[in-house]
């Protein structure tokens, strides 16, 4: 079923069983997060009591690219050729008067921690942050939107900070710095997964996210209703609104925070946000993204494959599919599927998916043979079709991740070409295999 909602969306995942109900009271702090990760893989979770709130809480939508397929409703294997497509073609959207957020307006008291469940789910973060919020601004110049996710802290006094990384929100930062002044922005906290995952698109600067979302919504438009206090518009199912403004001046301590390489990013000073109003419909229910779980991994992997896959194959054309892996974070290690037709090709693949994104670090390109969904087979691939004195790519010295705590920003990329000599796969390389083994079924025998 597809969501077209947030609502909806939990609706459909408890119709189908993915979701488990926490009806005991447990403590946003650290508790949330523990029985979160303990469920990581197999369901979402709503929290009907948070301690010291009347406001469930539900987390872990995206459990698996199963879940987040069907909340789109698709099969897995049709979610990256539909988002290209949305990202090649996308449609404006509708924006209409009236919105169940505005139902609910708050412009004074604006303390976050005392109306909502805002989780801090690691030993050493700084403090509550919110994680599932979709940042959406302008760019000053032009007025076209960016929509993008990012760790946000949140203070008592209706104050917030938040990591800007050399992205499209940063350059409309910049553009506001030289322009002297402020930059508005709302935060969507409960929204559709399509524009969940839209705000992830790696897309070039000046491209809507949400006309990306909506172009990814076959039938069902995306609607926009406009803020209350700031020049923005927001989807208009949205649970909570929050307006204000990046003063990029006035800066506070952010972090340390659990990211998604499972490690701390050290405390920094940054922007802050300042309130203007919170916004909200009747009886929200609020979303968070426990950092470092499938959840958080697959909302990145998915717009980055998409964005990787169009890439690599204008590189190298029989390119079949891109994978990023949970092991390397859905952000780091990348495996690549070919029918290779030239010897080298696989390295032209492994130089365009570097280019193509500065958090890939390490690149295998296998035969299509191998499942690159299975790591038992994209090792088995590695352990049998690659020598490293031949096989390896190394570039020293380059831009990586900045999370990345190896490297600090500078470091080296790798690239693994596990694929067979031209030719191979039906001669030293073929595979063993038992006959009729697809047609065995064990219910005929046991």
């Amino acid at each position: 079923m597809t969501a077209e909602n947030f609502r909806s969306w939990i609706e459909s995942w408890e119709e189908k069983g993915w979701l488990a109900r926490v009806r005991k009271p447990v403590e946003a702090r650290y508790t949330l997060g523990g029985i979160t990760k303990k469920l990581g893989k197999e369901k979402a979770v709503l929290f009907e009591q948070v301690s010291g709130y009347d406001m469930p809480l539900v987390t872990n939508l995206l459990f698996s690219r199963e879940a987040l397929a069907a909340s789109l409703g698709m099969d897995a294997e049709n979610v990256i050729p539909r988002f290209q497509r949305a990202m090649e073609k996308p449609r404006p959207c509708e924006i209409i008067e009236k919105a169940p957020f505005q139902e609910n307006v708050l412009t004074r008291n604006l303390n976050l921690l005392r109306l909502f469940p805002i989780p801090t789910y690691h030993e050493r973060d700084a403090g509550p942050y919110i994680t599932g919020g979709v940042l959406i601004a302008k760019d000053p110049e032009t007025g076209i939107r960016n929509a993008s996710i990012h760790r946000i802290r949140v203070f008592e006094d209706g104050v917030m900070s938040l990591l800007i990384l050399p992205r499209h929100l940063d350059l409309c930062l910049r553009k506001c710095i030289e322009m002297k002044r402020p930059l508005e922005v709302a935060i969507a906290v409960g929204v559709d997964p399509f524009t969940l995952l839209s705000s992830q698109a790696i897309l070039p600067f000046g491209i809507d996210e949400l006309e990306v979302a909506n172009a990814l919504r076959e039938g069902f438009p995306l609607k926009l209703a406009r803020c209350t206090t700031v020049n923005l518009e927001v989807p208009a199912d949205s649970e909570i609104v929050l307006e204000g403004v990046i003063d990029p001046l006035d800066t506070r301590v952010e972090g340390p925070f659990g990211e998604f390489p499972r490690y701390y990013s050290p405390e920094a000073t940054r922007p802050t946000i300042k309130l203007s109003a919170i916004c909200h419909r009747n009886k929200p229910v609020y979303y968070s993204i426990l950092p470092a779980a499938r959840e958080h991994l697959l909302l990145g992997a998915i717009p980055r494959e998409a964005g990787l896959l169009a890439d690599v194959r204008r590189a190298a054309p029989s390119v079949r599919a891109v994978h990023l892996t949970y092991g390397g974070t859905c952000r780091y290690h990348l495996v690549i599927s070919m029918t290779k037709q030239h010897e080298g090709e696989p390295r032209v693949a492994m130089i365009a998916a570097m280019a193509n994104n500065a958090d890939i670090k390490h690149v295998t390109v296998v035969d299509d043979d191998v499942d690159i969904f299975d790591m038992e087979q994209v090792e088995w691939a590695m352990a049998t079709r690659f020598q490293g004195d031949r096989d390896m790519q190394v570039i020293p010295r380059i831009q990586v991740s900045h999370l990345d705590p190896s490297a600090l920003g500078f470091g080296t990329r790798v690239g693994f070409d596990a694929t067979a000599p031209l030719g191979g796969l039906n001669e030293l390389f073929k595979p063993i295999a038992i006959p009729n083994y697809e047609k065995i079924n064990l219910h005929d025998y046991l």
